[in-house]
């Protein structure tokens, strides 16, 4: 039974040393995952602007549409990193 466990830690250890990103691509993932959360802020403000019934909806209109594209076009991005790598 030792002899497994001290195996799998190895093979553990040995998995991890190759998964090692460069910390230039850790800090992208990071800022990637920040923007996301500023558009879904932007996403649910445009969402309560729609919601109001006395002012103009023209801007709260247009800053759902660029969200909602901003969000899906960095969710396929996502997506896409995910498949090929």
């Amino acid at each position: 039974m030792r002899i497994n466990l001290i195996w799998s830690d190895y093979n553990i250890e040995k998995s991890l040393n190759h998964a090692r990103l460069p910390k230039g691509h850790v800090v992208l993932g990071m800022f990637l995952i920040g923007f996301m959360g500023v558009t879904f802020i932007s996403f649910g403000m445009g969402i309560g602007g729609l919601m109001q019934k006395v002012h103009r909806k023209t801007f709260a209109l247009l800053g759902t549409l660029f969200s909602s594209a901003t969000l899906a076009g960095t969710i396929i991005l996502m997506v896409i990193g995910l498949a090929v790598g």
